[in-house]
């Protein structure tokens, strides 16, 4: 296989795409089957080249028939840790910042450009042994990156500008084969867990937020009057959400969404995602693990389905305690709920949000890497189990 280890522009675009088969009852209730646990990847890349030799040799890479190529994934480098000298066995870094594997491949670079490909034997959390000895040295300053049998998933487009050696070029790729496992071994990250589910306790990011309510209204027009059906007891509600993730200033935010993405396996596995909103006014708060609000609309509209009957309380010293929803009655025009654990005593409470069961919507997970940050984009909605 040929090695594309060109530096791409940025961001670069990966996508993480699980198979998911999804049976929805005529309540609206799910039976979810995971056809595949390991997501496959594809990348978006981007390059610009103003040298007539690199631009010859990229169109001759993309020529060549056969399996596909070598990608290094730029997105995932780090720097090493200490120096190495030509004709050594061994490289330092932390592992759990990037994505090699024992047995795989890999590159070496730096800000001169220059680049070595490099086999790896055993990974450990703070480097890998090498197949062969290092043709060149490198400080610590250098950068080591994965490299992964991809495949072309539509055309390379090659966008020619004048003069005659100038050009970029757009690819999608697509792995060969599955990363397994996809969660980094050298980054576990403990989810946060509540009633059974992980909470993805990250507030998104932008100025305005969607919400879709999927009625589940089915409507039958044979020329004359409609006809129309719903068999499901409540709306589903469909949110498309970005989060912002410090891949490299915070590298414990990257390992968390891994984990979490491990987790999920696509559409299979649902969660708890708070508003992070002020969704239902107190009118009340005597303790013991019963609270009144404004309206009767939570007992009529929320109580009754499982999606909604989970509630985060954050409290003015910026905690948050998760409980579930036991019971919820109608009195005196207000809703009063019954929920454990109990708030404790004396602390005051900012605000009450719904902590939504949801799952992924399609099956992806789809990453824009910036040098610094990467941006998530993930389409959730709202299930009852």
């Amino acid at each position: 296989m040929k090695t594309f280890n060109y530096v791409p522009e940025i961001p670069i675009g990966e996508d993480w795409t699980w198979n998911t088969n999804v049976i929805v009852s005529s309540n609206g209730t799910e039976q979810r089957i995971s056809l595949r646990d390991e997501p496959k990847r594809s990348v978006s890349m981007k390059w610009i080249f103003d040298q007539a030799a690199e631009l010859q040799h990229v169109m001759m890479t993309m020529m060549v028939g056969g399996e596909g190529v070598l990608l290094p994934f730029y997105q995932a480098a780090t720097r090493l840790t200490a120096s190495v000298a030509a004709g050594s066995n061994a490289i330092a870094f932390r592992s759990a910042r990037t994505d090699v594997r024992s047995g795989g491949r890999a590159i070496l670079f730096d800000h001169t450009g220059r680049v070595e490909a490099v086999a790896l034997g055993a990974v450990t959390a703070a480097g890998a042994a090498l197949i062969a000895p290092l043709g060149q040295s490198w400080g610590r300053r250098a950068n080591i990156a994965p490299v992964w049998p991809v495949y072309a998933a539509g055309e390379a487009v090659v966008t020619r500008n004048n003069p005659d050696y100038a050009a970029s070029i757009a690819l999608k790729m697509n792995d060969l084969d599955f990363m397994v496992p996809f969660a980094n071994q050298f980054a576990a990250y403990p989810l946060t867990m509540f009633n059974g589910y992980p909470v993805l306790n990250v507030n998104s990011i932008g100025a305005e937020f969607d919400q879709t309510y999927d009625t589940g209204v089915e409507f039958t027009d044979y020329g004359g009057k409609v006809e129309s059906r719903n068999p499901w007891l409540h709306a589903q509600i469909v949110m498309p959400r970005v989060f912002l993730c410090q891949r490299v200033l915070q590298p414990d935010t990257w390992a968390m969404w891994r984990a979490f993405a491990d987790y999920a396996k696509g559409s299979a596995n649902p969660f708890y995602l708070p508003t992070f909103r002020q969704d239902f006014a107190v009118a009340a708060n005597p303790g013991n693990g019963t609270i009144s609000f404004e309206g009767t609309e939570y007992n009529e509209a929320y109580a009754p389905f499982e999606a909604f009957r989970q509630l985060a309380f954050v409290f003015e010293d910026g905690g948050v305690q998760f409980a579930k929803v036991a019971d919820c009655v109608a009195a005196n025009g207000r809703s009063i709920v019954t929920f454990a654990p109990a708030l404790p005593a004396g602390r005051p409470l900012k605000r009450v949000s719904m902590l939504l069961k949801v799952r992924i919507a399609d099956d992806r997970i789809s990453c824009e890497h910036s040098a610094l940050e990467t941006r998530l984009t993930i389409n959730l909605r709202t299930v009852d189990e």
